[in-house]
């Protein structure tokens, strides 16, 4: 009977120290709804910080990494990169003036440490905007915020980056898609490098696409047998008088892509009419 004691009260701590994530998660859910329902800026910035703190406290676990997260998945980002590098968990509130604002929280594991570093995302697009946003390098406290939902890794030498399709609501009369660029330089994150080549031959950070809020515009990614495309609505004014105002824009039934080639992606004009089978079908419709 002792010896049945001794062995119940040694198995005590691990079960007692072991983390319930499934209740982790929805305290973040139950901070992040909250956030969302705040009627003033103010409220929803300050209650935006215990989803934060909910958030780091379940990714001080390991098992952040692997867990499913499935019910969280609904409210916010959750996604890891294809080749288990990192976790980005990332969302958003609309402010009661229409416009967005986004955060971020990258999980990495960090060998020299031997644990996961958390780095956090500030999203400073507000300013960012305001003097040539495609062609400005960042970092995780000057981050373009949005709210990505695919992730491309890619080579360009013996170094690896990440392509980041994103979406941004913007406000109440335009919408944008983004290619963001992303990579890891020691325990740092650095955003947009000047690999993207446009149809003027000048080459971009990031590439940013500014549309009507009433339209829906698609942007993915596209694997073929020799390479990989970025392929996306081609967008157009309602009328011609419009040209130059991106509220205006929307998209014409053509596509346009980004083409991978040594590292860099390539502007390319009708991807489908360069191939033998049309793309049309599976790109036109696009819920985000």
């Amino acid at each position: 009977m002792r010896l049945l004691v001794y062995i119940v009260l040694f198995c005590l701590p691990a079960i007692s120290f072991g983390a319930d994530m499934k209740l982790l998660e929805n305290n973040i859910i139950a901070a992040l709804i909250k956030t969302r329902n705040e009627k003033t800026y103010e409220q929803q910035f300050l209650q935006n910080n215990e989803v934060k703190k909910a958030l780091r406290t379940a990714m001080s676990h390991d098992e952040a990494f692997t867990y499913q997260f499935d019910s969280l998945s609904r409210y916010m980002g959750t996604m890891v990169s294809p080749d288990n590098v990192f976790r980005l968990f990332n969302w958003n509130f609309e402010k009661p003036n229409g416009e967005h604002m986004y955060f971020g929280l990258i999980m990495k594991y960090e060998q020299k440490r031997e644990r996961y570093i958390i780095t956090e995302l500030f999203d400073k697009s507000a300013s960012i905007v305001r003097s040539n946003p495609e062609k400005k390098a960042l970092d995780n406290r000057n981050w373009f915020g949005s709210l990505y939902y695919h992730i491309i890794p890619f080579n360009k030498g013996s170094r690896t980056y990440y392509a980041l399709l994103g979406w941004d609501g913007n406000n109440r009369l335009s919408k944008k898609k983004i290619i963001e660029v992303m990579a890891f330089s020691g325990s740092k994150i650095k955003f947009g490098f000047p690999i993207f080549k446009q149809k003027d031959n000048q080459w971009y950070r990031r590439v940013i696409f500014e549309y009507s809020a009433q339209a829906s515009m698609s942007l993915k990614e596209y694997p073929t047998k020799k390479t990989t495309l970025i392929v996306f609505d081609h967008l157009a004014p309602s009328s011609g008088a419009l040209k130059g105002h991106p509220e205006h824009l929307f998209p014409d039934g053509s596509f346009d892509s980004y083409e991978l080639s040594n590292g860099k992606w390539i502007f390319a004009m009708d991807p489908d009419a360069r191939r033998n089978k049309s793309i049309k079908d599976k790109y036109y419709n696009d819920p985000r």
